[in-house]
């Protein structure tokens, strides 16, 4: 925000434009919250909050969440902060360039390979440039460590990227785990978002492990670089099982309109997400890896 408070901005769009906070239609009736805006209560906070003065300190919302859930609001901030970095890292990574084109929640994208859901598969990963020049590419590594070049200062390599994302993801979950649960309908959900987050982290950082193992198969053909990459990819597939299992209880069934252009669907499917209508794809990409496809 700091960045772009040149003199010459005026203010800020906030916001989806297919997306109206009124109607909580990604909520079960019996978890439901009123609008969604309420249930989204701490984006609108920290958004509104930071617009109007960029240097409102954490502590301000850690406060916002101990009035709602007592002695976990602070650390359920501090796994949410955590989670939180998992979408802007992917945006940075996979060049998404424009709004439609990637939904970081769902680890979709339209540049995707694969079009029935736009899942992010580790060819796309392989394949598609960092947004951040500071990030080096999948194929700028392999390549630069095949050569015995150490990685430039100010870069960042792909594995420390992904080592970023796992321990931020195994942080959340140790932080989560000592939170008691038997709560409020409202800190049921919240917590389910911060588990998820926390997942998606974890999902991204071993698929992307799994991305530079398979590439490094590909180009000197090494076995146990297979070996490794068949190794990430199926841990990767079981943080997103967890995924599912957190989010299936707190999240209905939604219609997405980034999805709508993926070609392939049922026709009454054809809007709709959730992360257990991914879980097949995910697990074929394990086989697919096995196969070196």
């Amino acid at each position: 925000i700091n960045m772009n408070g040149q003199s010459y901005v005026g203010g800020y769009y906030l916001g989806s434009e297919c997306y109206i906070p009124a109607k909580n239609y990604m909520t079960p009736p019996e978890l439901s919250q009123g609008y969604a805006f309420q249930r989204q209560w701490l984006y609108y906070k920290a958004w509104g909050r930071l617009l109007y003065n960029p240097e409102t300190p954490d502590e301000t919302f850690i406060a916002a969440c101990q009035a709602r859930f007592g002695e976990s609001g602070e650390t359920l901030f501090e796994a949410l902060k955590l989670g939180s970095r998992m979408p802007l890292r992917l945006a940075t990574f996979f060049m998404g360039n424009w709004d439609f084109a990637l939904y970081s929640e769902g680890f979709l994208s339209h540049y995707a390979e694969e079009k029935t859901r736009g899942l992010i598969t580790v060819n796309d990963l392989i394949s598609r440039d960092p947004m951040d020049p500071d990030y080096l590419s999948i194929p700028e590594y392999v390549e630069m460590t095949g050569a015995g070049e150490p990685v430039p200062d100010g870069k960042l390599s792909p594995l420390d990227l992904a080592d970023m994302f796992i321990g931020d993801g195994v942080q959340a979950i140790e932080l989560l785990s000592n939170l008691p649960e038997d709560q409020s309908r409202e800190f049921e959900v919240e917590l389910a978002d911060a588990r998820a987050w926390a997942y998606l982290s974890l999902y991204f950082g071993n698929k992307l492990k799994a991305a530079v193992a398979i590439h490094s198969y590909r180009v000197k053909g090494n076995a146990n670089d297979k070996k490794e990459a068949v190794n990430f990819i199926s841990v990767a597939a079981g943080n997103w099982d967890k995924l599912v299992e957190v989010t299936t209880p707190v999240y209905t069934v939604m219609p997405l309109g980034q999805i709508h252009r993926y070609q392939g669907l049922p026709k009454d499917d054809k809007r709709n997400f959730h992360w257990k209508l991914i879980q097949p794809l995910v697990h074929e990409e394990v086989q697919a890896i096995m196969l070196n496809k």
